[in-house]
This record gives C-alpha cells, structure tokens and sequence, in this order.
C-alpha cells in the first residue's frame, strides 16, 4: 500500500458506509462542542459570587477583576457592558467617545473622573484611596491561642468569622530555619542551633530575633527585595545591553539603609531628591539611582538623531519608566496605564499622568560625580563658565588673525592650491559598490579618548606603504572624511602586545587634516614588522544635531609590499568596535571604500601617484604649521598672558569634569532647563495637546494634588516636591504599599496579593483593617525593623504549617492564614546556602559586583557564562546579591530556579518545580565544584564516614540526622562517595523549602 500525505487522502465512493458513518460521526462531535460551549456561557453568567472580569496582563498593563459584590456596577465601567446591553458600541459611538476623551484631556479631567467625583460618597472611595486612620484592635472575647500580638487578635477575628481554626506554635528547630531564612536568606549555622535549642530562657525567641535584625545579612537579604521591585540592574538592557560600571553603589545604598533601619520617609525623599535635599551626603546623592535603576535604551538615546520623531519617543517613554517605577514602587498603583487615555478602572486621568510626568522632565540618566563639591549647581556653573572662556578665547584669536591677516591669506592661498592639485585618485577606485562602510569604535561623550585598531599581516613582512581611506557612510548624512581621527600614530611590531614596537608616523601631538574624500599615504620605508597598530588620542566629532558626540572610523587600511596587499581579508582586532550593519572590524580590510570597491591594478611600479600625494601632505602640513607660528608670534606679552590665562582656566575646569572617576554613579543627571511636557493623544508624540505643569493625584482622601513647588523651572525642586508628597505622612497609599511588601515576603501572600498593584484592578485586601494598622504603625516608628518585630514574634507567624482537611475545605488557599505557608527558597537562597554548606562563603560586603560570565565588549557586548574559569573563582563566592547583574543575558543557574527578570519590577517572583531545577541541582558545574569542597571539607573535620554523613545532613538540611538515615545513605557514600551524596541532598524538598 502506498502511504499518502493525510490531506491527500480522500472518501472512496466503493465505501459509501463508511463515508456516512464518518460523515455524522464529524456532525455530532460539532453538536457536541455547542452545546458545551453554551453551557459554559450559561454557567459564567449564572456563578454570581466568583465572577472575575479580567482586561491585559500584569506587570505593566492593565488585567481588571470585580468582585460579585460590584457586578451591579458593571455599567459604571468604561467599554465593558452587563449581558442585557449592548456589548458592541456603534462607529459613530465610539467616535464621539474619542472625541470627547480627547476634549476632556485638554481640561485635564475626564468626565468619568469628574462624573465619580461629584457623586461617591465617602464609603464609595477605592478602599485603598481612603485616609489612613489606625483602627482599633477586635474586641475578642475568647481567642484560640491568647497572645498580647495585635497581630493575632487582628487574624484571629477572621478566624471566627470564617470559622476556621488555627494551627499550634512550631518547634524550635522549625522556628530557627524558619527566621533565619526569612531575615537573613540563609540557613542557621550548627552552632547557632545549638545555641537556640539550648537557651530555655522565656524571651530566648525574641533574642533570637533581635541579633538576626542587627545582624548585617538583614540587610543584604532584604535589600534584594527591593532591587527585584525597582528593577535593579549593572546593565542597560535593550539590544546593546551596556554595562553600567558605577550602578553598584546604589545596591550598596539599599543594602546600607537596611541594615541602618534609616526612617521610611528619608528614605524615600533620599531616592527621589536626595541630591537636592541633602548635597553634602554621599549616601543621600547615590540614593538617586534609583530614579535611574531601570533598563535604558542606548540606541534611542545615544544613537537617534536630534529632532526626530523616535528621538522623542525614546524620551518619552523614558520619562514613563522613572514614573511608573516611582509611583509602582512607593505608591503600588498603576499609573502608566494613562499614558495613551484615561486610566480604565482608577480615578487617573491622562492629564494627571502627564503632570506627574513633568517631574523628570529634566533629568537625563548618565554618569555623575558622588562627591559634594562637585555638586550639579557647580557642574552646571562650570560649564557656563568654560563657555564663556571659549567665546573669549575665539575673540582674542580672530583680533590677533586681524593683525596678520596679509600673511595668513598668502598662506591659505597656498594651502587652498595645494588641495587642488590633489587628483580624484579615479585610478583607486572600480566601478563596483562596495557593501560596507569600514571600522567605526564606539561613540564617546569627549574627544580626549584613546582607542586602537590592529592588523595582523600574518607574517613578519617588509612594508613599502600604508594607505588610509575615510570613511563616507551611506547610512549616514552624507559626510566625506567622517570619524578620520584628528591626532593619530602608526606603529609596527613583531609582538602581538606591542611590549617593542617601531613607530612608523606620529600625528599625536597636533591636529591631523581631514581628507575628506582622499586617501592618505605614508611611507613605510620597508620596515619589517608583523602588526600593525593604529593608536587614536583624539577623536572626531560627529555634532550630530547640535550634540557633540566622538568616534574613530576609517573605511579600509591597505599595507602595501610591492603591489600586494598584505592586509587584504587579514585578522582585525580592536580596543572597541561597532560590529553592526555596515561597519565591523573585518571590513577595514576587505578591499572596499565606503562607496567603491578598490581597483587591484591601479599602481604603477614606481608607487609615483603615492609619493607625489605623500609629498602633497607633507606640504599641506608644513603651510599649517607655518600658519600657526605666524599666529602665537603675533601676540604680545599681555596677549599671549591672557590667552595662556584662559587656556590654563579651561584646562583646570575640564580636568575637573573628568578626574575623580571612582567616585562616579549611575543616576540622574539634570538639564538645564527642564522640558516642555505636553498631554499627548493617545500617547502619540506627535499629537500634542495642552502643556501641562508638575502636580499630584487629586483621587486621594486627604491629600492634595499640588505639589508646593518653589520653583517650577527649578528640575531639583520638582523631584523634592515630588518627594514629600509621596512621604508625606497623609498619603495612604505609601504606607499601605511598604507594610504589604514586608507582610508579602514573610508568609509568601500579602494582604494585597498584588504588591505594585492597590487600584480596582488589583487584589482586594484579606485583612484591610489589619493591613491599616500595620501601616499606621509603620508611619508612627518609621522604622521597617520594628515592623519586622511585631510580625515574626506573632503566633500567626510561628504556627506549623500543617494542613487542616477542614479548613482547606473553608480557605484551601490559606488566605486567612490559619497555618504557616510553606516556602521555596529563592534562586539566591539556594546557591547562598550551598555556599555555606561548603564552606566557600565570603561574607565581605558591598564594592563592584562580581561576574559570573566572561565580558566581551562590543558594539553589543557579550556576556558569556560558559568560560570554566568564572564557575569556580574565589572572587564569586560572595553573597549572590553583589552579584554583576546582566538584562540581557540572565545566569542559566540561578535563572532555571526562577530569578527574578531584572527588566521588569519583580515584587513577587514565579515558583515553578521543572526537571530542569533537579538537572540543575544535580549536574550544574557550580554544584559539582561545591559538592566537591563540601566533601574536601568533611573528610578533613572527620575520619569515620559515618560522622562525616551525620555533619553532611546537618550542613545541609540543618538538624540532625536519624540512625535510619544514616545507614541508608552510607552505602549509598561508600559507592559513590560525599560530594555525590551532598548533590542528592541538595535535590530534597527538605533543602529547598522552608516549614
């Protein structure tokens, strides 16, 4: 039988039966479906007291869901009708809807907004928008487990009102892994074990609790918390994901101001405006990286031209990344969903959001200077100045040029007639395009930059002449002689470092002339060498609309030896490179211009055309150097006095913006003058609206929309206010936010199970009483480690985590916290535990990160974690938090145990269980190098197998082993000895979650 592709296969007409049979067998499984299909329809309309409305996605969108209880308020909600209406608006509907969306933007407020406004009451405000008032503690008159918590009386009321029971207190061995993992992110060690286990005093709990809060590792545990919300990372993500040498000293920042207990209000003006408000503290400007802790994208920012439209955009929605991470972060509300229109679900109107835009209207992200001299006032106080000094300098030489002016002329006479008898080289050049541009180094912010481009000849050869062509992108405003360095140096070596090297030409120590669209020659004299190294100390300016930007690029190097080309399709190798589009490394040889292909048999024997255009050069220079002795001798003492006054003013200020550059961060660096901000339509540049001016939200009880600014054209003023607003002690979304976030990473589920989400669109609070007090707590003390305290020395903090059959059958989710929820360990928390285990840990703290990958740095960097020599160095057995963290290139390790995505905020990270976390655990080289020193270790503490197995288990699952468990595993270790056993033990959901 000849097998036919299924769709070939056809009905045969001898088998009519059959054909009918398969005819009504399809029509019935279509019946089939509809009725199901009707069925559920039926059923979602009919289940009243569960119905979820959802609209988006979390983590940037928005997803909106309604309880049962405000389903009647259904048409209430903007595109979303109840099943007796209309489900689909007219044309003509939705026209005059976006009509008049639009005409309420330019009046700032939407009619919806103004329409809820004018007609809620008090008890109708979103319950997260209410004043925050401390409520009273529930009048209990019996509780199931007394306590003098407030916690507890607020946890047990629910328990009689959803008639659950609470579970016992756990024991102390649970109790201690439990707190230490939950404080520090680490297992407790046998020695702090014991020590618990043996003191029976009556407070030896809360002892236990206060030494873990004051102990660093709080705060290098807890800070990661907050660096998973902000994102924080050491790279600019996007697809030239940069580094970000200098970001660190904010991670050291958090990490500091949680081990300090630094009052919550300060910390958070610090983080918005600490560069402002306080100056003169090193800690307090750092603190302003988190303005600029999210991911930025180079090519819009760096590479897009002055006044286009993407330019534009690239700032915009930059402006929108520091809002919503501000506003996300501090205030858990969604406030980027108004960019494009009206926020769907909360009382944000696209103006609100645009004023709250205007805030960072005047910060661009960048490299500053820590120290408080250098303060952006004097920054900006020197740069006026240095302009100044320029404008003074170009008057005194145009005056003096005056002076001289019959002498230069003849000399730019000459110079002018030397350029003409420069031929077109049409000889040079086929008639074929070429398909690249050349070499092109990166782009920096000054021309003082040193870079190098290298050819390797392959063998040491005699060179008889080096041709250089610019560069004239096509990709590119059309620009002859684009990127030709300004001051240069060729140099020949037979050592690929060039330790010993001949210097064949040396343009270093004045300017060179651009040639625009000519070659330039330079005789090698034949000497003998193997590489060849172009070294650039001054690069060219690309003034790319009006901003000054550097760069290095040539289209091709030729080194002649005879008429061969000995550099022709060679090895490349460079300081820096773009390795994008039309420019690489390997089409500075490739036997093409930037226009043209080169024509191989242009020369003559005698190099003639070479040597008279080198003599041409030459010539060019001498006038030029004439030219400018004629200049400095036509200064008298005073002049000469003056311009060497100025000259050395200019030095000490430029000195002065680039020295001290370990003392640089990432963050915020301001402009001038802040821009224009203006409502956009539908969040489209180019449909601007109304200009709008800094302000707050006007939806919250109690607190004012104005922000008090002092100055609007003041950039820093606009951040303080912003700052105060946010801190201040009226706004109930703040306090709220942090105590939630706390309450969250200890029992695994907030009261609010959506951290950066308070609006209608997120979760409704279990607890909200509970969550009030907790948040008017955290407002009285300020004090984020006092709120630690009163959580973890609750009952319903140290209850077992058990499960009940019956009152999983009331709270199979554990929402009301009847039980202690069982949790897996973070990605971090694991590789730092193994670490423990293996005695490998190096508990020095803060500094620049360590890398994990091997760096490669390109025009799109490489970041590489398979190099064997970054798995097992001493230097990355720090704690994971000071870890480099790359956006683009996560580490496979500890990303297959759910690290958080450093791109987006993460204030709650996904648990999964793969087969890929157990192949991790069990094969990963990490875990062989660290199985291995664990064994290395207990074979040198103990003798007897035996006892090296007992210490095994209580290194790694932190009690002590039974008999039973002993003697299973020691042939299990006599076969395939410790370290095997260690990777099995590290496999066990005992080592990997938390009771």
């Amino acid at each position: 039988m000849k097998l036919q592709p299924i769709f070939l296969i056809r009905f045969r007409s001898q088998d009519r039966r059959q054909d009918r049979n398969l005819k009504q067998t399809i029509l019935s499984n279509h019946l089939l479906c509809l009725v199901i299909l009707v069925l559920g329809f039926v059923i979602y309309w009919s289940i009243s007291d569960s119905t979820k409305v959802f609209c988006g996605v979390q983590n940037g969108n928005c997803r909106f869901s309604v309880d049962s209880a405000n389903l009647n308020n259904f048409d209430q909600i903007p595109y979303f009708r109840t099943k007796n209406q209309v489900d689909h608006p007219t044309k003509a509907n939705l026209i005059k809807e976006e009509q008049d969306k639009e005409n309420n933007s330019e009046r700032g407020k939407s009619e919806k907004i103004e329409k809820s406004k004018s007609t809620s009451t008090e008890n109708d405000l979103w319950w997260s928008f209410k004043k925050l008032q401390k409520p009273a503690l529930p009048n209990l008159t019996k509780m199931s487990f007394p306590s003098d918590n407030p916690i507890d009386r607020f946890i047990q009321a629910k328990w009689q009102e959803k008639q659950l029971v609470g579970s016992p207190q756990a024991d102390r061995l649970t109790l201690i892994r439990r707190l230490t993992f939950d404080l520090h992110g680490l297992p407790p060690t046998p020695e702090q074990i014991e020590q618990f286990l043996s003191d029976r005093s009556p407070d030896a709990y809360e002892q236990l609790v206060k030494r873990l809060l004051a102990s660093p590792r709080y705060g290098e545990y807890w800070g990661q918390h907050w660096l998973d919300t902000v994102p924080y990372a050491d790279t600019h993500g996007f697809d030239k994901d940069k580094r970000r040498d200098h970001a660190w000293k904010y991670r050291d920042y958090v990490i500091d101001s949680f081990n300090r207990d630094k009052p919550c209000a300060d910390w958070i003006r610090e983080q918005l405006a600490g560069d402002i408000l306080f100056p003169q503290r090193r800690d307090a400007v750092i603190a302003t990286g988190f303005i600029t802790a999210g991911p930025w994208d180079f090519v819009g920012h760096v590479e897009l031209r002055e006044g286009t439209t993407e330019k534009e955009k690239t700032r915009v929605l930059d402006r929108d990344d520091m809002l919503a991470n501000t506003i996300s972060s501090f205030m858990s509300l969604t406030i980027h969903c108004a960019r494009c229109h009206d926020h769907k679900f909360d009382p944000i109107s696209q103006a609100d959001y645009y004023q709250l835009q205007s805030v960072f209207a005047g910060v661009r992200r960048g490299e500053r200077l820590v120290n408080a001299p250098m303060n952006d006032m004097i920054l900006i106080r020197n740069k006026q100045r240095e302009q100044l000094l320029e404008k003074e300098l170009r008057i005194l030489d145009q005056t003096v040029s005056a002076q001289v002016a019959p002498k230069v002329q003849e000399l730019d006479k000459k110079i002018e007639k030397a350029r003409e008898q420069w031929r077109q080289n049409s000889l040079f050049f086929s008639s074929t395009p070429s398909n690249s541009n050349g070499y092109h180094s990166l782009i920096h912010p000054s021309a003082d930059h040193s870079c190098y481009v290298q050819i390797d000849l392959g063998k040491i050869s005699a060179i008889d002449w080096i041709v250089l062509y610019p560069a004239r992108p096509v990709d590119f405003p059309n620009t002859p002689g684009f990127g030709f360095p300004k001051r240069f140096r060729i140099d020949l070596s037979n050592d690929h470092d060039f330790k010993d090297s001949l210097c064949i030409v040396d343009y270093s120590k004045s300017d060179f002339i651009n040639p625009q669209d000519r070659y330039v020659p330079i005789a090698g004299h034949q000497l003998k060498g193997r590489y060849l190294r172009i070294t650039v100390n001054r690069l060219w300016n690309r003034k790319t609309s009006g901003i000054d930007d550097f760069c290095f690029a040539l289209a091709e190097v030729e080194v002649l030896q005879n008429k061969t080309n000995l550099a022709a399709h060679t090895l490349v190798e460079s300081s820096e490179s773009i390795e994008a589009g039309l420019w690489s490394r390997k089409y500075l040889v490739d036997s093409a211009t930037s226009r043209l292909k080169l024509n191989r048999n242009r020369l003559d024997n005698n190099f003639s055309e070479l040597r008279e255009n080198e003599k041409i050069w030459q010539q060019l220079h001498l006038f030029e150097k004439q030219k400018q002795e004629i200049l400095v001798s036509a200064y008298d003492a005073n002049t000469r006095q003056k311009k060497e006054k100025i000259l050395q003013e200019l030095i000490e200020i430029r000195k002065s913006k680039s020295s001290n550059n370990s003392d640089l961060y990432y963050g915020p660096i301001p402009l001038d003058k802040p821009r224009d901000i203006h409502i956009l339509g539908r969040g489209e540049v180019s449909k601007k609206k109304s200009k709008v001016l800094p302000a707050g939200l006007d939806c919250l009880e109690g607190l004012s929309s104005n922000l008090m600014i002092s100055d609007v054209n003041q950039e820093g003023q606009r951040r303080v206010a912003l700052a105060k607003w946010i801190s201040s002690q009226d706004n109930p979304l703040t306090w709220r936010s942090l105590a939630n976030r706390v309450w969250f990473y200890h029992f695994g589920k907030g009261i609010v199970d959506s951290p950066n989400d308070f609006g209608h669109n997120g979760a409704l609070p279990t607890h909200p009483e509970l969550l009030d007090y907790l948040a008017d707590e955290l407002r009285t003390t300020q004090s984020l480690k006092k709120l630690h305290f009163l959580i973890v020395t609750s009952h319903t903090y140290r209850q077992i985590s058990k499960n009940q059959d019956r009152n999983s059958q009331i709270d199979g989710d554990n929402r009301f916290l009847w039980r202690m929820n069982r949790k897996r360990l973070d990605a971090e928390q694991i590789r730092d535990a193994i670490l423990l285990a293996s005695g490998k840990m190096i508990f020095s703290g803060g500094g620049p990160g360590f890398a994990l990958f091997q760096f490669k740095d390109d025009h799109s960097p490489t970041y590489d974690y398979s190099n064997p020599q970054f798995v097992d160095n001493p230097s990355t057995w720090r704690r994971s938090v000071y870890r480099f963290v790359v956006r683009s290139v996560t580490n496979p390790f500890l990303d297959t145990l759910d690290c958080a995505d450093p791109n987006v905020s993460t204030p709650k990270r996904n648990q999964t269980l793969t087969a890929l976390q157990a192949l991790a655990l069990l094969n990963d080289p990490f875990i062989l190098k660290q199985a291995k020193y664990l064994e290395e270790k207990l074979k040198k503490d103990e003798s007897d197998l035996k006892r090296q197995i007992e210490k095994l288990i209580y290194l790694i699952l932190n009690r002590k082993a039974t008999k039973e468990e002993v003697t299973e595993l020691f042939s299990f270790t006599q076969k395939n000895g410790l370290a095997n056993s260690a990777r099995l033990l590290w496999n066990l959901n005992e080592f990997l979650f938390v009771d």
